[in-house]
């Protein structure tokens, strides 16, 4: 991940991949627990999220 900091403010991106390049967002409910878990840890971990993009 590459880090950027602007003041007191981070910025950094993040990829996701499945083992061997396997898909890792098949179906619909792929999708909603990865954005399940992403609230999950904006929560226990005091973060924003400015923008995401899940691509299937």
């Amino acid at each position: 991940m590459i880090k950027r900091k602007l003041g007191q403010i981070y910025f950094g991106d993040i990829a996701q991949r499945g083992h061997n390049r396997q898909p890792v967002f098949v179906e619909r409910r792929d999708f909603e627990y990865y954005l399940a878990n992403l609230q999950e840890w904006k929560q226990v971990y005091e973060l924003e999220a400015f923008s995401y993009c899940l691509i299937g």
